[in-house]
């Protein structure tokens, strides 16, 4: 959201592959979580699947901290696929998606992150 105070910072982070602050990421996503949850009629609307957290220790220990009382996790879902399989689909998405990290260079710093950060978090 181009309205979003932090905006530039969320995007810079993506650009670089670096990990958005969990102080930011929690925050909208405990937002979505609740105007999802306020709509009238919406089936479901108290259980959650997200994609792609923790990504670092420091997700985890964010999550602990923030989240307990206002969620219950139920388990996690990690998926493999090779390196020039994900490249193939970030140039194929960059050819309608308008995102600024849809590179290669972009998409390989995310994935030596992933590698150092978030593999370590999620195995």
């Amino acid at each position: 959201n181009e309205n979003y105070p932090h905006a530039d910072m969320v995007k810079e982070c993506l650009v670089q592959g670096k990990i958005v602050p969990v102080e930011l990421s929690l925050g909208l996503l405990r937002t979505a979580m609740d105007e999802k949850a306020a709509e009238e009629g919406s089936y479901g609307s108290r259980i959650f699947l997200v994609d792609g957290f923790p990504r670092n220790y420091d997700n985890v220990q964010g999550w602990m901290e923030h989240m307990p009382t206002y969620t219950s996790v139920l388990g996690a879902l990690v998926y493999n696929c090779p390196m020039e399989i994900l490249e193939q689909r970030i140039l194929s998405r960059a050819e309608t998606s308008g995102r600024s990290d849809d590179n290669l260079t972009s998409a390989r710093r995310r994935f030596d992150t992933f590698r150092k950060e978030t593999e370590p978090v999620v195995r």
